[in-house]
Formats: structure tokens, sequence, C-alpha cells
């Protein structure tokens, strides 16, 4: 009960708020809408607006059943050809694309983006928080990738990466951790999330990523969620 009530404290939300947050409803209909009775959460009709929702609750409207879920996490399987963009971008699709069926949809925004070629691992949230811990390189959250490279990787090369190494632009990046799978196969662990890093950090070393998949961030692990398939977690698995 003490977490329940912890959450109540910390994320308070009107009905009509919440329901246009998820674009179910606009706030100029709400009252209208109310007062016909169309809303309910369990047996009871609501009429008033302001009426604070509990997360327990679930809203019926319009022969939908809608939880009311103030933190949500979905661990997402990009493909290729999709971007990191709540909107397409010329030729690529919105990894919005694949929440087509999420009701949350509208209120979701990626925590550590990956680019329209590279696959694997996105975490989608709703949670600002959560958001920032994940992308700050001083939460130092783990971002492991499976990388593929043009040219054989030397020892060399791998004790520069796990160094940190200079990009173009003067940024030294942080340590990395490096598994050699085979000559021109690494897992490369990072605890940063700057654009293109992983493909420039291969540059630097004067190699290039020929293919890119990020396999885990923090403790949650794609594990066999198929390409363009998500799963919806709780944010402590996240830590």
């Amino acid at each position: 009960m003490k977490e329940i009530i912890f959450y109540i404290h910390l994320y308070p939300m009107r009905i009509d708020k919440y329901l246009a947050s998820l674009w179910i409803i606009s706030r100029r209909q709400a009252k209208e809408i109310f007062k016909s009775w169309a809303v309910m959460i369990g047996d009871e009709h609501i009429q008033d607006t302001w009426h604070v929702l509990n997360i327990w609750d679930s809203i019926h409207y319009d022969d939908m059943v809608i939880p009311y879920k103030p933190i949500v996490v979905i661990l997402l399987h990009k493909p290729i050809g999709y971007v990191c963009s709540d909107v397409a971008e010329g030729k690529y699709k919105s990894y919005r694309m694949l929440l087509d069926d999420c009701i949350y949809k509208e209120t979701l925004h990626v925590a550590g983006r990956l680019d329209a070629d590279t696959t694997g691992l996105v975490l989608i949230t709703n949670d600002g928080d959560l958001n920032h811990h994940i992308i700050s390189p001083k939460k130092k959250m783990v971002k492991t990738y499976e990388v593929q490279v043009e040219k054989v990787i030397n020892d060399a090369a791998i004790k520069q990466l796990e160094a940190g190494v200079v990009l173009e632009d003067g940024y030294h990046t942080l340590p990395a951790q490096v598994i050699k799978k085979s000559e021109k196969n690494i897992v490369l662990m990072i605890h940063e999330g700057k654009y293109h890093q992983v493909k420039r950090m291969l540059e630097a070393v004067d190699n290039k990523v020929v293919k890119l998949h990020r396999t885990q961030i923090g403790k949650c692990i794609l594990w066999n969620i198929a390409e363009g398939k998500r799963k919806e977690i709780e944010e402590q698995e996240v830590f």
C-alpha cells in the first residue's frame, strides 16, 4: 500500500487531461462527453472532468478499456528503415508506426536513439526522468552493441576503444568494454550515447561499421523479441 500511495503522490492526474493526452478525446469535447454518461470507472459513471485518477483505475469509454498508467515503458526491437523520431523522415518511417495498436503511443518518446540502419533494442517511455537517466553519461547506463566492422580489428584498436578514443570533433569518449567475437565482429559496451557514437568510435581506430545491433540497455536485454515487436516492462526492470 505504501508504494501505491507514493505513486499517487507523484502522479495525480485529472481524467480529462489523461484521456486528452492519449488523443482519445479533446479537452474541448470533454465536458459534453462526461455529461453524456459515456465515461465510467468500474461501475461508476464519471461526470466530473476534474476527477483525479488512481493507479488502479481502468477507464471505460467508447468500447475501450483504458488502464491508468502514470509511467509506461516499452522495449521495442527496431528494424532497419525506421527512425527514432516521432514523425517520418524522408524515406524512413517513424518507430511510432510499430505502435499503432498501443493506446499510450502519443505520450511516448524514445530514450536513446538508434540510426535508421541500426537494429535492436529501443526503450520508449513517457517518463522524462527515466529518459534522462538512460541518455545521461553521468548515470553510466551501459549500452551493449554487436558490431560488424569492415576491416580486421586488431588488439591495438581494441585497447584504444577500451581506453576511450578521441572523435573527429575532439570529444574524448569514456572507456569502453570490448569482447572480440571474431576478426570482424566485436561486442562493444559504452556508457554514453553521443550522435553516431559507435560508428565514430570505429572510425577513430581506422575502421568502419558494416552492421550494428543493440542488444542491451542497463538490465534490459532484447532476448528473443522479434523485429518490429515490443514488450511492455516495468520501470525497475531497466536498472
